[in-house]
Formats: structure tokens, sequence, C-alpha cells
């Protein structure tokens, strides 16, 4: 099994893990890849069921009430783990551009109170290094997708330009400050593997940057979905 499978199986393992079969829960993603950095915001939110297991994960002294020393409590474990966790959300070049973890912080908004099915949110930051720019030519990036990734929004590096994009469902694609930025929801992308045909939740992209910086504003009408799928 190669090192993306793996962590596809385990983070898949995690993402089951909290949300139930209610199906309770929405996560948005917001990625930015930069010529030397990505930031990977992930934004949860979470009402009925799942929110009153969330509530109850976090009630340590079992008494239906979360505290803020629970919650503080929680988010220092979670953010320790999270170094490790997230690395296996995107690769980029198959995994020949390594990606450290610069920082990370969660936020928890409305979790506090009584373990009840009100809505809770939750809000990741991850600031990921690159062990080295991205130079001169062709790219790939690869994200891990979920059922529950109602919204997702992807900036490439300036000035790069977009060859194709696979496994973002209802997308949308258009120029911002010189950035190419794909919108949707997460889908399911196939593949030949093995010479096999194989499906997954997760995006795939390829993109070509250059020494030359373009106004990418300019091609804001000719993007379109039937045109680069």
């Amino acid at each position: 099994m190669s090192t993306r499978s793996l962590f596809l199986v385990l983070i898949c393992m995690q993402l089951c893990f909290v949300v139930t079969a209610s199906g309770d829960a929405i996560f948005s993603n917001d990625i930015v890849i930069s010529e030397d950095t990505v930031t990977f915001v992930i934004d949860e939110t979470y009402s009925g069921v799942d929110s009153e297991e969330f509530r109850a994960t976090l009630d340590l002294n079992a008494d239906r009430s979360v505290n803020s020393s629970e919650v503080n409590n929680f988010a220092s474990i979670f953010e320790d783990s999270g170094k490790y966790r997230y690395l296996g959300y995107i690769f980029i070049d198959d995994n020949e551009v390594v990606m450290s973890i610069d920082s990370f912080d969660i936020e928890f908004i409305g979790v506090e109170g009584n373990v009840n099915t009100s809505e809770l949110s939750v809000s990741s930051s991850i600031v990921y290094d690159l062990d080295a720019p991205l130079s001169k030519g062709d790219h790939n990036v690869w994200i891990l997708g979920h059922p529950s990734i109602t919204s997702m929004q992807i900036r490439l590096p300036e000035g790069a330009l977009l060859s194709s994009y696979d496994g973002i469902e209802s997308s949308s694609v258009y120029s911002e400050d010189n950035r190419v930025v794909i919108e949707g929801a997460s889908g399911i992308r196939s593949f030949i593997s093995d010479g096999r045909p194989t499906y997954e939740y997760a995006v795939s992209i390829d993109f070509k940057t250059s020494s030359f910086v373009a106004d990418m504003s300019i091609f804001n009408n000719f993007f379109s979905t039937s045109q680069l799928l």
C-alpha cells in the first residue's frame, strides 16, 4: 500500500469516528497554494446527533456539561496530534515536494454548555511549509475529499496556469488577485490504477508555473468547467 493510500485510510477512519450516520455535519475547505507554503482552513459545523456526540467527547467528567477547561484540554491534545494527522490531507507532485506543518490552530464556537443537539462550529487552520519552492514547470496537487465537504475553494499560486482538475462537483473557475480560484463541492474522481478503474473522494489539480507572472484577470471569460473537464 502506498504512503498516500495509507494516509487516506487512516484519515477516513478519523472522519467516520466523528460523523455519524445522521449526516448532521457540514465541512468546508479553503486552501491557498503559494510558492513555498500552503494554507489550509477547515470549517466544520455540527448539529443534531453529531453535535451531541461531539460535546460528549469533550465532556471528560461525564456531567453532561462542557466547560472551558475541558475545551482547552481537548484543543491542546488535538493541536499536538494535528501536527501529524493533517500531513496526509494534501500531497504535491506525488509527495516529491515534502510538506511540514509550520503552525496549527483550532477554535471551537458554541461548544460550551449542556451536552445537547444545538449547533456548534470548529475551525482549524494549518500552515504547511514546502521543502522547496514550486519551480517553473508542471505540478500536481492532490487533496483529500469527503462526502460532507459541501464547499471547497482552492487558490493556485500567483500567476499559475490551470491545466486540468478532477474530483470537484458543481465547480466553477475564475481569477482573483492574479490567482486561479476553483470552487465547488467534494466529489468522486476516477482513474486507472494497476490497469483497473479506481475511485476516491479526492481532488486532483494539474497546473503550470512559470517565471513570467501573467495578468490572469483577462481569462475570466475563458474559464468554464466544460472547457477544463
